[in-house]
C-alpha cells in the first residue's frame, strides 16, 4: 500500500524528504506533506499496535545515549545572553563543539 502511486506518487522511490513539512512543494511528495497522520502507522496504533514498538523506541534510546557519550561537548563561544520572558531563553542559538572523548 505504501508503494502505490495512488497514495504516494514516486512511491517507488526512497525519498525521505516526503515527510519534511517544511519543504518546497518541489521537493519529494507534496500529496504526502497533506496526507493525514495516520495514513503511514508502520507499529500500528491504539490497543492493537506492535508490541515491539517500546522495544524499538528503547534501543533508539540506547542507540543515542551511546553515541552521545562518545564526545565531550564544550561551549566556545561569547558569553550565553538570554532574554526575559516567562522563562529565560537564549537571544542566539546555543551551539556546542563536539569532541571525540577520550576513554
Amino acid at each position: 500500500m505504501y508503494h502505490e502511486d495512488k497514495h504516494f506518487p514516486r512511491g517507488g522511490e526512497f525519498l525521505p524528504e516526503r515527510w519534511l513539512k517544511d519543504e518546497p512543494e518541489s521537493t519529494g511528495c507534496p500529496s504526502a506533506k497533506n496526507a493525514h497522520p495516520f495514513l503511514f502507522l508502520p507499529f500500528g496504533f491504539g490497543p492493537r499496535a506492535c508490541i515491539g514498538l517500546r522495544m524499538a523506541n528503547l534501543e533508539m534510546e540506547l542507540l543515542v545515549a551511546r553515541i552521545t557519550r562518545q564526545f565531550e561537548y564544550r561551549w566556545n563561544y561569547d558569553e550565553l545572553k538570554l532574554v526575559s520572558s516567562l522563562v529565560n531563553i537564549p537571544e542566539n542559538e546555543l551551539r556546542f563543539e563536539m569532541v571525540e572523548a577520550d576513554e
